[in-house]
């Protein structure tokens, strides 16, 4: 490697790299750059293989359904509101629904109970216990 030494507009030195030494330093940062895009292409390459070696007809969607958590929550005093709250009847209906609507046939094939059976209480030991009215 050689140097030249020139100054700047204030005198103050500064070293310009000959020209081979230029040319290697490019060379060494576009090969790095090809070895990169080379990967990033192997790893897109493999992806895509994967992808069509599982093509087998399973989880093309995720799974997709009704969950009564987001709209009702743990309302479960069907005394008082009985249209809003989580009983067998409302699992029946949404069970319909999706049916009825045109969503099975979308892919929206299951229905989701959480009909919060635990109670607010745990025992002694802290383990969580079915609520005695559910």
């Amino acid at each position: 490697m050689t140097a030249n030494v020139c100054c700047d507009e204030l005198g103050a030195p500064t070293f310009l790299l000959s020209f081979t030494v230029q040319r290697y330093l490019w060379t060494r940062r576009r090969t790095l750059g090809v070895t990169k895009m080379h990967l990033a292409v192997a790893i897109f390459a493999s992806a895509l293989v994967l992808t069509l070696a599982l093509d087998n007809g399973l989880m093309r969607t995720p799974p997709m359904g009704w969950l009564a958590w987001e709209r009702y929550r743990c309302d479960i005093d069907c005394e008082r509101d009985p249209k809003n709250c989580i009983s067998e009847n409302l699992f029946k209906d949404m069970a319909d629904r999706l049916s009825e609507d045109g969503w099975r046939e979308l892919g929206y094939v299951y229905v989701n109970i959480d009909d919060c059976w635990s109670s607010m209480e745990r025992d002694k030991q802290g383990r969580l216990q079915a609520d005695p009215k559910r």
